[in-house]
C-alpha cells in the first residue's frame, strides 16, 4: 500500500538549535498522526494536557467531607433563593 506522506530524515533548526534531527515518519491512508513536543516551543504545562504523554498526578491524602457538606448546602441554598426570587406571586395563583 502506497504512503500518503513518506518523511526521511527531516532535519528543523532555529539558528544553532536543532529542533528535529532526523525525523522518518511514513503515514498511510487513513492514518492520523501528531506529534506535540519540544519542537512546538510549547510550555511545560501545555504539554501535561494530553493524556498520551504521561499519567497525571493526582492529589492524594484523605478527603475530608465536612466542606463538601458546606459546598453542597450552600449551593443548594444559593440555587433555592435564587428560584424562589425569579417566582412571582402571579406566578403561583
Amino acid at each position: 500500500m502506497a504512503s500518503v506522506i513518506d518523511v526521511s530524515g527531516l532535519v528543523k533548526a532555529f539558528g544553532r538549535a536543532r529542533a528535529l534531527d532526523g525525523l522518518d515518519l511514513t503515514v498511510a491512508p487513513g492514518e492520523v498522526h501528531g506529534f506535540l513536543g519540544p519542537a512546538l516551543g510549547l510550555n511545560h504545562w501545555v504539554l501535561d494536557l494530553t493524556p498520551f504523554q504521561h499519567l497525571p498526578k493526582l492529589p492524594g491524602g484523605s478527603l475530608r467531607w465536612a466542606p463538601v457538606l458546606w459546598l453542597t448546602l450552600l449551593l443548594a441554598a444559593g440555587l433555592t433563593g435564587t428560584g424562589l426570587a425569579g417566582l412571582r406571586r402571579r406566578d403561583v395563583g
